[in-house]
C-alpha cells in the first residue's frame, strides 16, 4: 500500500506542485520509495521468493531493473550519497557499483568488495 501511495504522489504531483510537495513534508519522497523497493526486495529475497526457479530469477531481474530505472528517471532528485548508504543497507551490490562509480568513489568500491 505504502508503495502505492508513494510511486502515485511521486508520478502525480511532483512535477507540477514542488513548492507544495516540499511544505507537505521534509522527507524525500524519492529517497523514501527507493528505501521501500529496497526493503521489499530484500524481505523477497529473505523468504526466498525469487530464489530457484528461471521465472522468479526473471522477477528478481524486473526487480533489479526497477530500482535502476527508478534513480536514473529521478537522478536529480535523490540523495546520491544517502542511496549509496541504502544500497549498502540493503545489500544491493548492483546498486552499490553503480553509485560508487557515478560518484567517483573508486576507494570506496574497492573497499566494498575486498
Amino acid at each position: 500500500m505504502a508503495k502505492e501511495f508513494l510511486k502515485f504522489v511521486i508520478e502525480s504531483y511532483a512535477d507540477k506542485n514542488v513548492k507544495e510537495l516540499e511544505q507537505l513534508t521534509k522527507i524525500n519522497l524519492y529517497n523514501r520509495y527507493l528505501e521501500y523497493m529496497l526493503y521489499d526486495r530484500q524481505l523477497k529475497v529473505k523468504s526466498h521468493t525469487y530464489s530457484s526457479s528461471n521465472g522468479q530469477q526473471n522477477r528478481s531481474q524486473v526487480i533489479k531493473d526497477e530500482i535502476i530505472n527508478f534513480i536514473k528517471r529521478y537522478d536529480q532528485k535523490i540523495d546520491k550519497d544517502y542511496v549509496l548508504f541504502l544500497f549498502k543497507i540493503y545489500d544491493f551490490s548492483d546498486g552499490v557499483k553503480e553509485s560508487c562509480e557515478s560518484l567517483g568513489f573508486k576507494q570506496e568500491l574497492l573497499n566494498y568488495y575486498i
